[in-house]
This record gives structure tokens, sequence and C-alpha cells, in this order.
């Protein structure tokens, strides 16, 4: 499998660390707070790029999508209300 390819495609850098006495290859990702090392470092990368978002992840996108549809019903409200300074008061 081209691990190299696929990784820098979802847009993953390497690097080396050359601080030991054998420089050691580092895939990273300038978005991501992640890296990896050693043989097996474009794998993991690919693996990480094309995981399905977790389910914790998801609950909380669907959360934000409903506070934004709430605050959007609420504007409308206000403005078929009128769109003055008194809609503070108006029943919603």
């Amino acid at each position: 499998m081209p691990w190299h390819l696929i990784a820098t495609a979802f847009g993953w850098r390497a690097a080396a660390d050359e601080d030991g006495p054998m420089p050691v290859l580092v895939v990273w990702h300038p978005r991501l707070r992640r890296h990896f090392s050693g043989p097996g470092a474009w794998r993991h990368a690919v693996l990480l790029s094309i995981r399905a978002p977790a389910a914790q992840d998801a609950t909380l996108e669907k959360d934000h999508r409903s506070r934004s549809r709430a605050m959007t019903n609420s504007a409308i409200r206000r403005f078929q209300l009128g769109a003055g300074g008194d809609d503070h008061d108006a029943p919603r």
C-alpha cells in the first residue's frame, strides 16, 4: 500500500528527528497536533485521516446544529414581530 502517497494527499509532512545517533522519521500534520514516528508512521497517519469521527464528536456536532437552528428560529420570530428594539418583551 502506498502509505506515503496517501498521507501526503491528506496533508501530512515528513521531518527527521536528528537528536539521537540515528535519525528518526517523524510524520506530522500542520493543522493537527498529532505526529507519528517509526516504521509505521505513514500508515498511522493515513488511518487517522480516514477514520470516521467518534460518536462523541458526532453528538457535539448535533448539539451545535440544534443550537444554531434554535438561534435562527429565534431571529426569524423577532423579524416577524418587527425588527424594532421593542421585541425583547414580545412572547416567544
